[in-house]
């Protein structure tokens, strides 16, 4: 199994968290045998080292666009791999997430297993950032497939994704855009580069297996810094409680 792994990363106050991530892949590779191959864009001075092949994609972008730097190696090396995984420099992408679209990557091709982003207060409780409570309409549908229930999230926005090669050669075969830095919708240029993807293929969420699709936030800076409001924060336990009852 051959995985590729795209990161950018803008600013140097993210070091801790992208050695950490790096590590995280080391250990995948070892654990599974994968081949983990690493490309990251990078505009400041570091002294990253990994077990994994690293390969640095020179950015082309300045600022938020920054994101996009690695789009073009994505397109020219991607059939080269099973996967592609492309993420922010601050989210924790474990062996079970991978496993879990693994599992589920058969099933319909308009769908692709997606993410949950999470956060820690003080007391280790995760609540989910992407969802706050008084926003109108949380979940857009909900359904069985092989007895299991999924969902599709009104906020795809993820900070990152994992698809199969497949799926990646449809989405680029039928968009002559991919290429290119954009905003969709809702979604500023940043929050696009990651949730391109899931304006083509519908995202779902296994909510009886939610917590194989939840990723860190490793700043934890939202639930803490008070950016959204707090108080409209809820655990993970409350929305799949919640999810559960509705629709």
């Amino acid at each position: 199994m051959k995985i590729l792994v795209s990161i950018t990363s803008y600013h140097k106050d993210k070091e801790k968290y992208l050695s950490e991530i790096l590590k995280c892949y080391e250990n995948i590779s070892n654990d599974l045998n994968y081949t983990i191959d690493v490309v990251l864009s990078i505009n400041y001075d570091h002294t990253y080292v990994t077990t994994n092949k690293l390969i640095i994609n020179k950015s082309e972008y300045e600022g938020e666009s920054h994101c996009w730097a690695n789009r073009k190696y994505i397109y020219e090396n991607y059939s080269s791999y099973d996967y592609v995984i492309e993420s922010d420099d601050d989210i924790l992408i474990t062996q079970e997430n991978i496993l879990q679209y693994i599992k589920y990557q058969h099933i319909d091709d308009n769908f692709i297993p997606g993410f949950v982003v999470t956060e820690d207060d003080n007391e280790k409780n995760t609540y989910i950032h992407s969802m706050l409570f008084n926003e109108p309409v949380h979940i857009l549908n909900k359904f069985v497939l092989e007895n299991k229930t999924w969902y599709v999230p009104r906020n795809i926005h993820s900070a990152c994704f994992i698809i199969d090669r497949n799926r990646l050669k449809n989405f680029f075969n039928n968009n002559p855009n991919a290429l290119f830095v954009k905003s969709a919708g809702v979604y500023d240029v940043q929050c696009t580069a990651r949730s391109e993807i899931y304006t083509f293929y519908t995202k779902i969420i296994n909510l009886d297996d939610i917590y194989l699709h939840l990723v860190k936030h490793l700043p934890n800076k939202y639930l803490h810094a008070n950016i959204f409001p707090v108080d409209q924060y809820r655990t993970v336990d409350f929305w799949k409680e919640y999810i559960s009852n509705i629709l």
